[in-house]
């Protein structure tokens, strides 16, 4: 196994750029993070639309809390394409920061205290890693990160018309 490790603390290597660059070559996206404010919708939507429009597919679980979360930006994952958004535990239970990017074999995953908000994926003081895992099949580490998503993913509330407009009346 040729694992490789980086890591990110928005001085050196910002969360943003490590997005952006391993975005470019993805697949395929899955993201769980507890915070997404609109101007951090903003800074993630060039990367991310880049890889939709080549057929790649995303998933984004966010918290369902309209205080912390922008409705803006919820409702435009909503209607992007190629993706599907949904709504992880509504308490402060869900906090997670996982960003995971497969590229045929490989998987790469950005855990982090970094949020999906403008302030922490360019300017807090985050923390975080960024693990290389090159053949995804025989990688017991991967696989486990890929566990925890989809154990995320399965216990949410997938995002449709009538979850988006609940959500937007809040």
């Amino acid at each position: 196994m040729n694992l490789r490790v980086d890591y990110i603390d928005n001085f050196e290597t910002k969360a943003l750029d490590a997005i952006r660059d391993l975005s470019s070559d993805a697949e395929r996206i899955d993201i769980a993070v507890a915070f997404l404010s609109y101007h951090g919708w903003v800074e993630l939507k060039p990367c991310l639309m880049g890889m939709v429009e080549c057929g790649g597919q995303l998933r984004v679980i966010v918290r369902r809390d309209v205080r912390q979360n922008s409705a803006e930006a919820v409702e435009e994952l909503f209607n992007f394409p190629n993706t599907q958004v949904a709504f992880g535990l509504v308490d402060t239970a869900f906090h997670p920061k996982d960003y995971l990017f497969y590229a045929g074999k490989k998987l790469t995953v950005l855990t982090s205290s970094a949020n999906a908000t403008y302030h922490g994926l360019m300017h807090n003081e985050e923390s975080g890693a960024i693990v290389s895992h090159p053949d995804v099949t025989t990688d017991e580490a991967a696989q486990k990160a890929i566990g925890i998503f989809e154990r995320r993913w399965k216990g949410a509330t997938l995002v449709d018309g009538n979850v988006l407009a609940s959500f937007k009346a809040e």
